[in-house]
């Protein structure tokens, strides 16, 4: 009767070591997925870690160009304050211009980290909010970008337009301002110009390349200083909250 249970015992026997097999099967399995996710999480927080600090130095990088055209735009803004008063001469008019100086400043954004996870094709690990808000922003960026490039060449080429007659650099007194120097009107020239110096100078022509810079330019930096900073907030307030889980 013994002999008999043998082969149900073997079967039995059989049948649990193929479980337990299954179940060190399942629990490798379940470990590998496990490890595999927490490798994920890693790199996809060192990402999110980077993306941050991109955004906070682009943030620092477009506040740095607004403080610098800030200063510049505060200097024009005296000069026509001067200009509009009326108390000068042609020639001293002429001079002040001339050192009331201005600069270009390129916008080129910190996005290395978003840039090369879509090179690379790795976006996928940005949760779908994330991904959508950092493809708005750089859509954003980019646009910035082209604009800020025409308006600097329509600039460019009023003032090239202009040095056909009259050539900014030959002036005694031009100096260009240094940043941290306040606009001081030049009142002592006596330097005389021609009829068509004169003619210019009291024409709009060098007033128009001022009006480009100073309101299409600093003030289209001012406009979109909102937006970009707006939209670089929202995304470190959701990598924030993807990092705490």
């Amino acid at each position: 009767m013994a002999d008999d249970n043998r082969p149900l015992k073997y079967a039995r026997y059989a049948v649990g070591e193929i479980v337990l097999v299954v179940i060190g099967i399942l629990i490798a399995l379940q470990i590998n997925t496990w490890n595999e996710e927490r490798k994920t999480r890693i790199i996809t927080h060192e990402y999110l870690n980077n993306i941050k600090n991109d955004l906070l130095a682009d943030s620092l990088n477009y506040k740095d160009i607004r403080d610098r055209e800030a200063y510049w735009k505060k200097r024009i803004a005296n000069y026509y304050e001067y200009y509009d008063s009326g108390n000068w001469t042609v020639n001293q008019i002429a001079d002040s211009c001339l050192v009331t100086g201005f600069a270009f400043h390129n916008y080129i954004p910190i996005n290395n980290t978003y840039s090369d996870m879509l090179s690379s094709g790795k976006t996928s690990l940005l949760n779908e909010q994330i991904r959508n808000k950092l493809a708005l922003l750089k859509k954003e960026q980019d646009l910035l970008m082209i604009i800020d490039e025409h308006l600097i060449m329509d600039t460019k080429q009023n003032i090239h337009e202009l040095e056909k007659y009259w050539n900014l650099r030959s002036s005694t007194y031009f100096s260009p301002a240094i940043p941290g120097d306040d606009f001081v009107p030049v009142t002592g020239g006596n330097e005389r110009r021609d009829e068509s110096e004169v003619n210019i100078l009291r024409g709009l022509q060098f007033h128009h390349n001022v009006y480009n810079w100073m309101y299409k330019h600093m003030n289209f930096h001012e406009k979109w200083d909102t937006i970009i900073n707006n939209q670089s907030s929202e995304i470190i307030k959701l990598i924030d909250s993807e990092l705490q889980k």
